[in-house]
């Protein structure tokens, strides 16, 4: 087993060090060095991160191990989703949690922001300049080729998310119903109207997905007690994120701690 873990509770403004990114490739690389194939269980807690890196890390682990089961014992949001759909299957414990998929820009939904735009344009057209005026503040915020940007992230998860259910845990073509029925719930904005929206095992069961309860496998107690442990290290020291595998490689990407209330004081 391999583990993944981001700080989730109370995580710093600097978002993007918690976020699944490119700099984990590393962390990935260095546990699976020691972790003979086939088969690989990974244990991951992640509130969000980048689409287009998820899609590495998921070629690597894949180049490497044909069987990966997911341990998700907590939230497995945004991103951490979309990971868990290159799984061949998923065990997840009762407070485990999916998110919606859709991408976000700058912390705002893509489908929003595209939404925003086109109701921007329709009543610009139907009113007139004194509409534009109105929208101005808006529209000042993007450019015309982030819009084009956003609707690119949004046909990538969604393409990644078919390309890894079909090959990996369904088994069947990307046009298959089950296939089509998962991702477009997972990428519905207008479904759940918010990326921090909870979507719990038995409902992701219901949309296809190979989820199994944790609780049948008789390591329940186990899995949340290492969780536990992980919040309180990442509650209790500088680190945001932390990487262990089961041959005892473990380490981790951390914060500066903010310098003593009397610092600077003679």
């Amino acid at each position: 087993m391999l583990c993944y873990v981001s700080k989730i509770y109370n995580p710093p403004l600097e978002g993007g060090h918690t976020s699944i990114n490119d700099f984990d490739l590393v962390g990935f690389s260095d546990l699976i060095s020691a972790i003979s194939p086939p088969n690989v269980d990974i244990f991951v807690v992640s509130n969000s991160g980048e689409v287009g890196a998820t899609d590495r890390i998921v070629t690597m682990l894949r180049e490497r191990f044909s069987h990966i089961r997911y341990i998700v014992p907590s939230n497995a949001f945004s991103a951490a989703t979309l990971l868990s759909f290159s799984g061949d299957e998923i065990l997840m414990g009762p407070q485990g949690t999916f998110g919606p998929i859709d991408p976000q820009m700058n912390g705002t939904p893509v489908h929003a922001i595209l939404e925003a735009w086109k109701k921007a344009k329709e009543e610009i057209e139907s009113g007139g300049e004194n509409t534009l005026f109105a929208y101005w503040p808006l529209l000042a915020k993007y450019s015309l080729s982030s819009f084009e940007v956003g609707k690119q992230y949004c046909k990538l998860a969604n393409t990644l998310a078919k390309r890894w259910l079909s090959l990996y845990m369904l088994h069947c073509e990307e046009s298959d119903s089950r296939v089509e029925e998962c991702v477009e719930f997972f990428s519905s904005y207008e479904t759940h109207m918010s990326h921090g929206r909870s979507i719990a095992r038995e409902e992701a069961i219901s949309k296809n997905l190979m989820v199994k309860k944790l609780e049948g496998y008789g390591i329940s107690d186990l899995v949340h007690s290492l969780f536990y442990q992980y919040v309180f290290w990442l509650d209790k020291s500088p680190f945001v994120k932390y990487f262990e595998n089961a041959h005892g490689i473990h380490w981790g990407w951390g914060m500066p701690l903010a310098p003593p209330a009397d610092a600077g004081k003679r």
